[in-house]
């Protein structure tokens, strides 16, 4: 019965992980590796996410910073004394 509940627990976990069923009798240097290549997978997605946040062509946070740097530049020396 144990064991049973074990490999169900096995089970489950890589389903939550983002495994399939299929994997029931892995070893613990399997699961290791499978969280390890989940955490790689997740930083890469994190890293595309925040390039296309901050280089997005026109309208991303850098051409924003950039705009309106440009527009109180002009306005800064535009200032008469």
């Amino acid at each position: 019965m144990q064991a049973g509940i074990r490999r169900f627990r096995i089970a489950l976990q890589s389903v939550l992980i983002g495994g399939t069923l299929q994997i029931v009798n892995e070893t613990r240097e399997e699961f290791i590796m499978r969280n390890i290549l989940v955490t790689v997978m997740m930083l890469i997605v994190v890293a595309l996410l925040f390039t296309s946040i901050v280089n997005n062509s026109g309208t991303g946070l850098r051409a924003n910073i950039q705009s309106k740097g440009s527009t109180a530049n002009s306005d800064i020396t535009a200032l008469q004394p």
